[in-house]
């Protein structure tokens, strides 16, 4: 039996080793690198999607059943026909936008001063009667999350066509915002405001209210969206 001097062992070990690399690289080839949330891997509405257990997505019956999680106005304030409503700053109640009993579309209409959350769903009673307490079968309403309304009945302004339609906040310290103005513009510094989009303006006394409503701001040097927190 012969025997390997020292160089054959190398040469050997040298062959093995080239084997052996070229199978591992062969089979690492094949393999996916390790996942990194955000990095190689997508999170799904900022949550990660490495680990046990599961995220669950809306459809859009769960949306529908959120929307309607409460049925209930503000006590003793009447919402009167045509009328825009906000979510509540602790969102279990409808705010109305104004609590004026006039009926007509040119009448001055007073935007409520309740704080309202700027990311609530907005709703529409398209009923002609006041709504005057809380629902008792919402099938038996008449309320829209879009369509076209007269802004008269919720505040009285004349509108540029096409342009979108703001309803302008001031942030409060515990996120919500109280209404103050309707505009039609974004503002080109920081004023202090926050801008919730409601629709686009289909004429000079009607706007579109539509689905989403972002919510922007300035901050200083430019228009933001706005997460919440403060504007200065």
């Amino acid at each position: 039996m012969a025997f390997l001097d020292n160089a054959g062992v190398e040469k050997l070990a040298t062959f093995i080793k080239a084997k052996v690399d070229a199978a591992l690289n062969s089979g690492l080839a094949t393999k996916q690198p390790t996942l990194v949330s955000g990095t190689n891997i997508k999170t799904l509405n900022y949550s990660s999607l490495l680990g046990s257990g599961n995220i669950s997505v809306p459809t859009e019956n769960d949306i529908g059943y959120t929307i309607r999680t409460s049925d209930t106005k503000v006590t003793a304030e009447k919402c009167y026909r045509y009328r825009l409503l906000f979510t509540s700053a602790d969102g279990t109640k409808w705010v109305p936008v104004n609590t004026s009993t006039s009926t007509s579309s040119t009448a001055t209409k007073t935007l409520n001063t309740r704080p309202i959350d700027p990311f609530g769903p907005i709703i529409y009673y398209s009923g002609y009667s006041a709504w005057s307490s809380d629902i008792a079968a919402l099938s038996s309403q008449q309320w829209l999350q879009y369509g076209n309304i007269t802004i008269g009945y919720s505040y009285v302004k004349t509108l540029t066509k096409f342009l979108p339609v703001y309803l302008k906040c001031t942030p409060q310290a515990d996120g919500s915002v109280v209404m103050a103005d309707v505009v039609q513009a974004k503002p080109t510094t920081n004023d202090g405001y926050i801008y919730i989009l409601l629709g686009v303006a289909s004429s000079t006394t009607e706007f579109e209210l539509q689905l989403p409503h972002p919510v922007y701001w300035h901050d200083g040097t430019g228009i933001r969206l706005w997460t919440g927190g403060t504007t200065s």
